[in-house]
């Protein structure tokens, strides 16, 4: 695994406890959607991180009023 220091310099030399994985749930496709008060955002599977950025701005636009 890469190291993490160059991105946060405080865990230079910081000393890792354990390590624990688990499955992301996925669906066929990403559910998106406004429904009422609530922001559904899941199903990305393993691609979670590489997806975060145009889906947080996806849910940005959905919470913007009008």
């Amino acid at each position: 695994m890469g190291s993490l220091s160059p991105l946060v310099p405080a865990l230079t030399g910081a000393r890792v406890l354990r390590h624990k994985v688990g499955l992301r749930p996925a669906r066929p496709a990403i559910r998106m959607e406004r429904v009422a008060d609530v922001i559904h955002c899941y199903g990305h599977g393993g691609a979670g991180v590489t997806l975060a950025w145009g889906c947080a701005d996806e849910v940005v636009t959905l919470a913007s009023p009008g």
